[in-house]
């Protein structure tokens, strides 16, 4: 396999020069940095930035990457919780790129994703203890219900729960760390629960299930009379280093107040030692680098040692040394917030925009080849999992290693280079050794810890069957004994458990055994209802027989009748007279009520009636028989009565000669009209009226005459019609319209009234245009109709549309084509000139990332320092942009001084020759991941074997030489 291997030394010569100075970071940033951390391999940079990225953004050691949108208003703070981002901070829907993250948003490596509703207000810090993730901050509620200012991710909820007394902090959390088994926090608040020595720090008594504070809990006297900013427990001595606003604290074991623990303090268990004489203003930011502790605040001097906002501590020599000049703007923005060390690097962050006298935009670098070998140590987010759980490994190494090799025996994963390696999984129960060996250039240390995976334990119920209104025990059967049992619903905590519901209803249970959760166990309670039942009553007559059915809701059950106690579901009897049965149905087990039916006896029935007609009409006879009485009839109906019994109804049926009619008219609307009596009336509105007639045969007669009036229609409607075009009037009459009009059709109704329809017609204009634009040569442009065409000639297109009207409309557009410029660049000595000529210019530096050179806007350019460089040319509004030209010419401060790799291509080995010195020179070769890979010193001449590296890009430093390039084949 052949490989090809580039050096530059420009670049990092600028970024780790050996004459110790703080360096820019891919440019910074456009605000404040609040909080840095180690995920995935990068440095990760939060604060209220937004350019670049979005308040979130991680650095690779060449350039500055996002994460999908980012977050909202501030990023306060993070950590790493099973092998995700979390970020926390000042950010809600209103300004959220991550939906539902109030507060808290969790990165997986692709999505942003929110933690249930978040929080109603700021949230500060968080960290991991014991595998679990805490947040604080100014909260009151998490949720949606009341979580006072410390809350915890529950996992079987999937919900935050308070962290002891929903009202114990009476105002910020601003930091917490896990030190010595227990969770220790820091911040504004005072008297925590009631306690009035637990002022500014307290810690978490998991047992006992309160907060500690003061002597008796913390070991000092009345606590912190300020503000705690930074908890942070220093790997290299595992004490806990805690910084803030206050200027002195009063420890519990020395019973006397020490000014000199001012702003900055040591705990190493039991007793609180001052670093020094103190700082003489507030602290901010610790962390470790090299095995000092590095400080960062607002203080200008440390222990009698000028520092500006940033010092170094060395816990051996108890001595504080400068970092540089520091960050030396004026202004109470100009501090330090943050500190992390990353790749053997020391960033430090904040609210500066000045470092040494230069301008430094708001995070800084800071180098120092370690002088030892590193002693490893491991940070695992915990020791003791159950089987499928997953454990986070973070290098707490001193000495910054750039190298790490991590053995995970009985894991899922066995190993690993990553220096923080997240969600290591484990399959089977055991205790396992989890190795780290981390290097750097002076050697190498191996150190070790054992993870215990218990077995996840089991738990078995029985579904039950009830009837509705009884109760039931329900037990748990676990496989091993020993165990808590929290049930759901109700939160009981035996092992059984007695329930009465009214419906068939689920119940779990979840076992916990050495701390593992067993899998929901699921019981089901069927709730059989009493089954209904209905059953008929009936009617006879006397001396009949009567059948009786019951009807129930559910079927296989049972029946009991009574008085006979007869167990079918159909009975026959025959009472004499009226008589009730009762009877109780049972299925799967449950009794319904006790139904009754009645037999009700019925006599029979015999009748004489008399009735009149009119003379000549027609009567029909209770039986249905009809005849046409003329004369007086007698006629006998045998019949059942309405009882059902037989019946006998003697009709006599006496003639009369009556008239009687009602007859319907319409008429049209104010007409007039006579009725049969010879009255006569205008008809506006629906009328009725009687007419009281005399038959010739004396029978009186009534006719009632019902009118009923026909409205004429008239109405006025309007119309809107394109331009030219020809509208029908609803009397059929048509025109062509091209102005306003009005038309008057005369119809007659469907009732054969008249009616008049007035129509107002009004003309829509049809809109014609022409536009003239400019277009740059080869950009794509969209049409008013839609169509896109990429330009490369004037040219002239035609838009046919409709108007909001519904009119068509024609758009002709003229398109003038621009000529693109031209984007190349000739190149003399090491002056570049643009080709284009009369435009607008801008040159730009592409090794960091095509940023603008400020300042740099002719049609030549001559760089100082040898890079790759462009121009963007804008000629009447059209832009374009040339290929990166190599510069690579230019000398350091001697001319004559050069540097030769050869050879080149090279295989196996490459050659450094220096021409122009004689001196010793030192070099450091690194890969992209910033490990070192070969180092030395030599004078005029030294090989280089490269023949075990892998494929990519490699960068060595040597002291005070320019760019040089090497392909390696």
């Amino acid at each position: 396999m052949r490989r090809i291997l580039t050096v530059t030394l420009s670049l990092i010569i600028s970024c780790f020069s050996y004459a110790q100075s703080w360096q820019d970071v891919g440019g910074g940033t456009n605000n404040s940095s609040h909080g840095m951390l180690v995920w995935n391999g990068k440095l990760v940079n939060l604060g209220s930035y937004n350019n670049p990225c979005n308040r979130v953004a991680t650095w690779d050691g060449t350039q500055w990457e996002c994460l999908d949108g980012g977050v909202g208003i501030v990023a306060r703070a993070g950590c790493v919780w099973e092998g995700k981002l979390v970020v926390v901070g000042d950010f809600w829907n209103n300004f959220q790129p991550c939906p539902g993250c109030n507060g808290v948003a969790v990165w997986d490596g692709v999505s942003w994703s929110a933690l249930d509703q978040g929080f109603n207000n700021d949230v500060l810090t968080c960290t991991v203890h014991n595998g679990d993730l805490y947040i604080g901050g100014d909260f009151t509620q998490a949720n949606g219900v009341p979580i006072n200012r410390v809350a915890k991710w529950d996992t079987n909820s999937n919900s935050f729960v308070s962290v002891g007394n929903t009202t114990a902090m009476d105002n910020d959390v601003r930091c917490m760390v896990s030190y010595d088994g227990q969770l220790w926090v820091g911040g504004d608040f005072n008297n925590v629960d009631g306690c009035s020595p637990c002022d500014g720090l307290v810690k978490w008594d998991e047992t006992n299930q309160v907060w500690e504070g003061g002597n008796s809990g913390v070991d000092l006297v009345g606590g912190v009379n300020e503000t705690v900013r930074v908890l942070f427990v220093n790997p290299s001595d595992g004490d806990l280093y805690m910084g803030g606003e206050f200027p002195e604290l009063w420890d519990g074991d020395a019973m006397a107040e020490d000014f000199n623990m001012s702003y900055v303090a040591r705990y190493d268990g039991s007793n609180w030692y001052p670093l020094g004489t103190g700082l003489n203003e507030y602290c901010r930011a610790i962390h470790d680098y090299n095995g000092d502790v590095i400080i960062g605040g607002y203080f200008t001097n440390a222990g009698g040692t000028p520092a500006e906002k940033i010092v170094k501590w060395n816990p051996i020599a108890q001595t504080f040394t400068a970092m540089g000049g520091g960050f030396d703007g004026v202004g109470i923005d100009e501090y330090v917030k943050s500190a992390m060390t990353w790749n053997g690097i020391f960033f430090a962050g904040g609210a500066y925009t000045q470092a040494e006298g230069g301008p430094m935009n708001y995070i800084a670098q800071w180098y120092e080849p370690p002088t030892s070998s590193p002693v490893a140590n491991i940070n695992a987010s915990t020791t003791q999992i159950c089987v499928g759980s997953c454990v986070t490994f973070a290098d707490q190494s001193s000495n910054s290693p750039n190298a790490w090799t991590w053995t995970f025996n009985g894991a899922d994963v066995t190993s690993s280079n990553s220096q923080n390696p997240g969600n290591i999984c484990y399959s089977n129960p055991g205790f396992f050794t989890v190795d780290l060996q981390a290097c750097n250039g002076n050697g190498c240390d191996l150190t070790s810890v054992t993870i215990e995976v218990v077995d996840v334990p089991t738990v078995s119920g029985v579904d039950q069957n009830i009837c509705d209104g009884s109760s039931v025990t329900l037990t748990a059967t676990p496989s091993v004994s020993g165990g808590t049992y929290l049930w759901s619903p109700g939160n009981e905590t035996t092992s059984s458990i007695t329930v009465n519901p009214s419906t068939t209803s689920l119940y779990s249970v979840v076992y916990t055994l050495n701390g593992c959760a067993s899998a929901q166990e699921d019981i089901t309670v069927t709730v059989n209802p009493a089954p209904t039942l209905s059953v008929n009553s009936t009617t006879i007559c006397e001396g009949a027989t009567a059948t009786l059915t019951a009807t129930p809701s559910v079927g296989g059950g049972t029946y009991n009748w009574a008085p006979n106690g007869e167990i079918t579901s159909t009975i026959t009897v025959s009472p004499s007279t009226t008589t009730s049965y009762q009877v109780q149905y049972s299925a799967n087990g449950c009794p319904s009520n006790l139904e009754t039916a009645v037999v009700t006896v019925n006599p029979s029935y015999n009748a004489n009636e008399s009735t009149t007609v009119c003379e000549g009409n027609s009567y029909t006879f209770p039986d249905g028989s009809s005849q046409v009485i003329n004369t007086t009839v007698s006629h006998t109906s045998n019949l059942t009565s309405i009882d059902g019994c037989d019946s006998i109804i003697v009709t006599t049926v006496n003639p009369q000669q009556v008239y009687n009619g009602t007859e319907s008219v319409t008429v049209c609307e104010g007409s007039t009209y006579v009725y049969p009596d010879g009255f006569s009336e205008q008809i506006n509105v629906a009328s009725s009226h009687t007419s009281s007639l005399t038959s010739t045969a004396g029978c009186d007669s009534i006719i009632v005459t019902n009118v009923t009036p026909q409205q004429a229609f008239n109405s006025t409607e309007s119309v809107s019609v394109c331009e030219g075009a020809t509208h029908v009037y609803p009397d059929g009459f048509s025109e062509q319209i091209n102005s306003a009009t009005s038309h008057t059709s005369s119809l007659t109704s469907i009732s054969g009234c008249d009616s008049i329809i007035v129509t107002n017609v009004s003309v829509n204009t049809i809109y014609n245009e022409t536009e003239n634009v400019d277009v740059c040569e080869g950009t794509a442009y969209i049409f008013p109709d839609g169509t896109s065409s990429t330009i490369t000639s004037s040219m002239q297109h035609s838009s046919s549309l409709s108007s909001i009207n519904g009119c068509d409309s024609v758009i002709v557009t003229n398109v003038n084509m621009l000529p693109a410029p031209v984007n190349t660049v000739t190149q003399n000595g090491i002056t570049l000139s643009a080709d284009q000529t009369g435009a607008v210019y801008q040159w730009l530096d592409c090794i960091t990332g095509m940023s603008n050179i400020t300042g740099e806007t002719n049609q030549t350019y001559s760089p100082t320092s040898n890079g790759s460089y462009a121009v963007t040319v804008n000629l009447n509004g059209c832009e374009a942009t040339s290929a990166c030209v190599d510069v690579s010419s230019i000398g350091w401060e001697e001319n004559d001084l050069a540097v030769n790799i050869y050879p080149n291509p090279a295989n196996n080995f490459f050659i450094i020759k220096l021409e122009g010195i004689e001196e010793t020179v030192s070099y450091e070769m690194y890969d992209a991941s910033g490990r070192i890979v070969r180092s030395g010193i030599f004078n005029v001449q030294v090989e280089i074997d490269v023949e075990d590296l892998e494929n990519g890009v490699y960068h060595v430093q040597l002291s005070e030489l320019k760019t040089v390039r090497l392909i390696k084949m």
